[in-house]
């Protein structure tokens, strides 16, 4: 191997651990500020921006990937604007009941099961779910207890919001 080389790898775990480092921060920077949600990197890692977007697996539809779970609790919380599954596909009002279900995570989630409302734990609940994310913070909130794809998910938005 070359000098060049190795001097090339230090550098890149450098700015690894930097983005590592300077993603920390943001989360608690996000818990002391309100936790803000940068919806358009979810709508990138949920769909990349595509508004037909459905996951078979998990039902999942549209840019922000919305669930039955979510739009049962919206249609609970808004009787007067009840919407269908078909409804999520339209970009508008799949990021109106995207945004609204990350604030329902904040704002009542967090608060009523004593969860920091830290932008980690926001995505945690609506990547994973928020019964998961009630279990895992009462377990201790270890990072790597977190399902691999939760933590991808952090990674991937982190990443986003750096750049």
């Amino acid at each position: 191997m070359r000098l060049e080389d190795e001097n090339m790898g230090f550098a890149v775990m450098i700015l690894i651990l930097f983005f590592i480092a300077l993603a920390l921060v943001l989360m608690q920077v996000g818990h002391c500020f309100g936790a803000g949600i940068d919806v358009e990197a979810i709508i990138q890692i949920e769909s990349g921006g595509n508004p037909n977007a459905y996951n078979a697996k998990s039902g999942a539809i549209g840019l922000m990937q919305i669930t039955r779970i979510a739009l049962s609790e919206w249609n609970e919380h808004h009787p007067q604007q009840q919407l269908n599954p078909e409804d999520l596909f339209d970009r508008n009002i799949n990021s109106l009941v995207g945004t609204w279900y990350l604030d329902r995570i904040k704002k009542h989630y967090c608060k009523v099961w004593k969860i920091p409302p830290t932008v980690e734990n926001i995505l945690i609940g609506y990547n994973w779910g928020v019964g998961n994310l009630k279990k895992w913070y009462r377990q201790g909130h270890i990072y790597s207890k977190l399902p691999y794809e939760t933590r991808q998910y952090l990674k991937k938005y982190f990443y986003i919001i750096i750049l």
